[in-house]
């Protein structure tokens, strides 16, 4: 049990080294570089990611007018408020009910695409099927990692609840609930290169397990990015799939099994 928890702990550590060099990774293989041709569907559910960052946005400018009426004395309180009301609307907009999945779903065309375009290049073959079906096949996908996370997440929220009322600290439950809803959206991501390799969505799951400190960083992180007014729910994604991909890359064993050919588009759970 130590050597596990040792383990994931230095898979986390090992996965915010790797999202420090993700923006640069980007840039240097052009990873947009294809994008398009998926058409008006890209720029559709890239609109509406921005649309719900603004919702932060407005947040963040609401915080200005009232900063630029209040004297420098009071200004570190109104900070504090700030992101007080950051993480209790941002909680309440991404990590409340299925919202947050909602979201990796309409992004899911900038995450499958990133996973794939980064696998392809780590993998130093051009062999990725990047079409249209390949496309809808893991938007399909995506529509159930998302209903299995979100029950999953809701189950053990609420397990979580019950000690911690009987304890009489019910007050932390919000955090809680947020790294359960991390490590889940660590695992929406990471499902995209797991799937790579033809696991199930369930055999995914169980597999994802073994390196929960990746999903949790992968997570804990993209949250934060998605705070980001306007950019952050298009950056964040792509960020992270990039991160998500190099560390199992790196980490898991999957790249060293045989290739297999291209999954069905009605694949079981």
């Amino acid at each position: 049990m130590q050597a596990t928890k040792n383990t994931s702990i230095q898979h986390f550590l090992h996965t915010l080294k790797i999202y420090q060099g993700a923006i640069l990774f980007i840039r240097q293989h052009r990873l947009w570089d294809g994008l398009t041709q998926y058409g008006w569907l890209t720029r559709f559910l890239m609109l509406a990611g921005i649309f719900v960052g603004l919702k932060f946005f407005s947040i963040f400018m609401r915080w200005l007018m009232q900063a630029a009426q209040t004297d420098t004395a009071h200004l570190f309180s109104m900070a504090t408020g700030m992101f007080t009301d950051i993480f209790r609307e941002g909680y309440g907009s991404l990590f409340g009910g299925g919202t947050k999945y909602l979201m990796l779903i309409l992004l899911e065309v900038i995450i499958f695409h990133i996973s794939r375009r980064t696998l392809e290049i780590l993998q130093g073959n051009t062999d990725a099927d990047l079409s249209f079906d390949a496309f809808m096949r893991a938007q399909v996908r995506m529509i159930k990692v998302a209903v299995y996370a979100w029950v999953m997440s809701m189950i053990i929220i609420k397990l979580i609840g019950i000690p911690l009322g009987m304890l009489g600290i019910s007050f932390t439950k919000p955090f809680f609930a947020w790294l359960v809803h991390s490590y889940f959206l660590g695992f929406a991501v990471i499902d995209n290169f797991n799937e790579q390799y033809h696991l199930s969505v369930k055999k995914s799951a169980k597999y994802t397990l073994q390196y929960a400190g990746v999903a949790m960083a992968v997570g804990c992180v993209l949250y934060v990015l998605m705070l980001i007014p306007v950019a952050g729910p298009i950056l964040g994604p792509v960020v992270a799939a990039v991160t998500a991909t190099v560390a199992m890359y790196e980490l898991s064993d999957l790249p060293q099994r045989k290739a297999l050919p291209p999954l069905a588009a009605e694949e079981t759970v």
